[in-house]
């Protein structure tokens, strides 16, 4: 049986972003873009395809989960005021 390590999601989200600032710094240097060649253009497009769909599956779930809130309360009903005779 093998086991897999979990890392916490704000681990992976600080790792995301570290990555990403340092692909961003290694850019910015004479000729980064052109060394790195297309397909690594392609793989980057491919990824953020990919992260793109994350957040619209994250977007839907929190969407689903407010109509299921919202099914569960109550309306709001105003006061009956006491008509006096």
């Amino acid at each position: 049986m093998s086991s897999v390590q979990t890392i916490n999601l704000p681990s992976l989200q600080l790792q995301l972003r570290q990555i990403i600032d340092h692909m961003e710094m290694l850019a910015q240097q004479p000729d980064v873009l052109l060394q790195w060649g297309k397909e690594v253009g392609a793989e980057l497009e491919d990824e953020g395809e990919r992260l793109a769909d994350l957040s619209s599956q994250i977007a839907a779930a929190h969407r689903q989960s407010a109509v299921k809130t919202s099914a569960n309360v109550q309306p709001f009903e105003a006061p009956k005021l006491a008509v006096s005779p």
